[in-house]
């Protein structure tokens, strides 16, 4: 079994944001951030004690750690009879690290070098089109595009559970894949009595395929 002794998180962000700058921009806004969640795993057999410190002699224990950073930027664009825009860009880079111990209290985790076991990225690119036909009727249409992409940075592999796993080298170490992948839909609207709204439309995309 695994038992969860320990999980910390950490959040960091800034938001701007100007309405109207110019006549025809509505408004912008930007945000950025970091997040961070340190985690401690008993992985021995049978599980912990239930806290950091029961992992204690013999046991096996894992320290996985993921670091996320990303940004965000909207605009929004007031265009009269054409309509309103929303278009933005949004990026997101992960990196994630483990140190282990297959004896916490000869050779605990806290002693060993962190070791980075993947990398994952996605950028994107987003718009939004809304225009007002009348008599409460409307159309929207939105499209976004995607480029992901995910690095395999662990040497071995454990093959097996409890304390003493074997492992084996890991045959997709240092493979990079990427992908771009898109989504969009289109769809009229109809504002119906007591506020209510009626819509139909088409939402097409792509999928991330397995390998």
């Amino acid at each position: 079994g695994v038992d969860s002794v320990r999980y910390r998180r950490n959040t960091a962000g800034l938001q701007l944001r100007r309405d109207a700058p110019l006549p025809w921009v509505e408004s912008i806004a930007a945000t950025v951030y970091r997040h961070s969640a340190d985690q401690v795993l008993d992985t021995s057999a049978g599980g912990g004690a239930g806290h950091e410190g029961g992992a204690g002699r013999g046991r096996s224990v894992d320290n996985p750690e993921r670091e996320v950073r990303g940004a965000r930027a909207v605009a929004t664009l007031g265009l009269a009879e054409m309509g309103r825009v929303v278009i933005g860009f949004d990026g997101q880079a992960d990196d994630h690290t483990v140190r282990t111990t297959g004896n916490q209290g000869l050779n605990p985790y806290q002693d060993k070098p962190r070791e980075q076991d993947g990398e994952f990225s996605v950028r994107g690119a987003f718009g939004q089109w809304t225009r007002d036909l009348g008599g409460g009727d409307r159309v929207v249409a939105g499209l976004r595009a995607d480029r992901w992409q995910a690095t395999d940075l662990r040497g071995k592999i454990a093959l097996g559970k409890g304390p003493r796993p074997v492992h084996v080298p890991n045959p997709t170490a240092g493979l990079t894949r990427t992908e771009t992948l898109w989504s969009g839909f289109g769809r009229l609207e109809r504002t119906a009595a007591k506020g209510s709204t009626l819509y139909g439309g088409v939402t097409p995309s792509t999928e991330l395929e397995e390998q």
